[in-house]
């Protein structure tokens, strides 16, 4: 596979639109100056066995290149540990995270990639660590996802993957990046993927000047608690609390015949020609006063579901309005629901019929997502759905730190070691 060059832009996706497992060897935090002091220590050591390992590569007929990857990702994973250690947003991570991509970069020079952008043409290589759905959307560039490269019995595999979206800030030059998956493939555990991975991004971020990244984690699943350890080493602050939303697996609705009868009168968007739905939808969102991120975003064409999707009313003269989106984690999302005064009963009637076409067109294991904004909205729900999940969420955000080191600091503390 040839390696894809792209901007910074391109690869964050500014231009358009489980268990995980940690390397074994860690740093152990004493003091920051011993974490750096130990790391240097570490970093010649490896520099004089990759010098050793490179010259017996290139002097063998039959390659094995995975020896050589090994060694390269211990380098990695110090340049981006100290990187994490110290903020990887501060003038010092930022350079160590650039001694990270440019040890990355030297490499592919020579021996091919480490590293590549998922694209839908080679989504493929990477279908052990991605689902069905990120995958499509990934093909869409609903998501941007960078895919590590490495070497078994002399075959490359997509070894690991990490997928992210950006939402747009209201008067910011840029908006937060928002992490969606991370994950390696098991054969590949134990060689700091997803701490190589995390800083490759960061770095992403750091030369775009983004400076808010965020992971949502659930509170409620053992392997994402491992998860929720590996983003608090990289300065992540969480904050936790009681999620009000419902969350309804599709395998789970059983009361179809009591959700058909509510939902009558209830018309999908993909009844109407697209400009024609769009028109509609615009109209009804200036009614309602609506100004979320569904007026100033440019959206690909396809984020609304327009199957899952519907309204109450006539077409261009509708009354109630829901609009519904795929999440990549195999999650049917109501993105925006309202009524028009004096139609409060288009509310539970569209509830019903997203609920009625999630269950006919997605599998079992696909989870329905609504926040319940009316009063009487959960109970009804209730009624519908006996069986919910439960789903409290931890919110992880990693930003840029309000003081730094400036550049003299760096330079004085890289001389006294």
């Amino acid at each position: 596979m040839e390696k894809e060059e792209m901007s910074v832009v391109e690869a964050l996706g500014l231009g358009g639109s489980d268990r995980l497992e940690e390397s074994e060897m860690d740093l152990e935090v004493v003091d920051l100056m011993d974490v750096y002091r130990e790391a240097s220590t570490w970093l010649d050591e490896i520099d004089e066995h990759i010098d050793e390992y490179i010259l017996e590569y290139d002097a063998l007929k039959e390659k094995d290149r995975q020896k050589l990857e090994s060694i390269i990702d211990m380098k990695l994973y110090i340049l981006t540990s100290m990187a994490r250690f110290f903020n990887p947003m501060t003038s010092f991570g930022k350079k160590k995270l650039r001694e990270a991509v440019e040890c990355r970069e030297d490499f592919e020079t020579l021996y091919g990639p480490l590293l590549t952008r998922i694209t839908g043409d080679n989504a493929g290589l990477f279908r052990s660590v991605l689902n069905e759905d990120l995958m499509e959307d990934i093909a869409t560039s609903r998501r941007q996802a960078l895919g590590a490269l490495r070497t078994r019995d002399k075959t490359i595999y997509g070894a690991a993957a990490i997928a992210w979206h950006i939402d747009e800030v209201p008067g910011e030059e840029m908006g937060v990046l928002r992490i969606d998956w991370l994950y390696v493939n098991e054969d590949f555990r134990g060689r700091s993927l997803s701490n190589y991975l995390l800083g490759e991004l960061v770095a992403l971020c750091n030369e775009a000047g983004i400076e808010h990244i965020s992971v949502d984690i659930s509170a409620n699943n053992e392997s994402k608690q491992y998860l929720a350890q590996i983003f608090g080493l990289w300065q992540f602050s969480f904050d936790a609390g009681a999620d009000p939303d419902i969350y309804i697996p599709t395998g789970d609705v059983t009361d179809l015949e009591m959700i058909e009868e509510y939902s009558r009168g209830v018309k999908p968007l993909s009844t109407m020609e697209i400009n024609e739905a769009d028109r509609m939808v615009t109209e009804f969102l200036q009614k309602t006063g609506y100004s979320g991120y569904l007026t100033y975003r440019t959206l690909p064409g396809d984020y609304i579901d327009r199957e899952l999707s519907c309204f109450m009313g006539k077409p261009g003269k509708c009354t109630g309005l829901l609009l519904a989106h795929r999440a990549p984690l195999g999650m049917l999302r109501v993105e925006y629901l309202d009524s028009l005064p004096g139609h409060y009963e288009d509310v539970p009637a569209m509830v019903s019929a997203f609920i009625k076409n999630a269950k006919d067109r997605y599998e079992d294991n696909s989870l329905i997502y609504l926040t319940p904004e009316f009063p009487r909205l959960p109970k009804f729900i209730n009624m519908l759905c006996h069986k919910q999940v439960g789903q409290a969420l931890i919110e992880g955000l990693l930003s840029k730190p309000d003081s730094d080191m400036d550049e003299e600091d760096v330079k004085e503390m890289e001389t006294v070691f």
